[in-house]
């Protein structure tokens, strides 16, 4: 919303959707070619609940979409920081993946 502070790590606009329902996008997540999403099938359902949407200025950011009659941007990354609009931890194999992903990228780990 206007006049609301924000971190500033990406910019762009933040706007209201018209659900704030539990909900899983109906086609699933598409990806672009990103580390985090390495092994998550591609058209995975992700656990999405929000009331918001960002609508980034650098179209490049956008990692992954979901169809809510739309695209909306479902994961964004710009240097070392990366958002998801779903919860991978809600997520089921997909979002296990990220998770291990994420460890072996960021953490150093294996990944397992």
């Amino acid at each position: 919303k206007p006049g609301n502070k924000q971190l500033d790590l990406l910019t762009g606009m933040l706007d209201c959707i018209s659900t704030n329902e539990d909900c899983r996008s109906e086609n699933g997540v598409d990806y672009r070619n990103y580390g985090l999403l390495d092994g998550v099938p591609e058209h995975s359902d992700f656990y999405f609940v929000h009331s918001y949407i960002i609508q980034p200025a650098e179209p490049s950011v956008v990692k992954a979409t979901a169809d809510y009659g739309c695209d909306v941007p479902a994961c964004v990354s710009k240097g070392s920081v990366t958002a998801f609009q779903f919860h991978p931890e809600k997520s089921g194999r997909a979002g296990l993946r990220i998770l291990r992903n994420f460890v072996r990228d960021d953490l150093g780990g294996d990944g397992v």
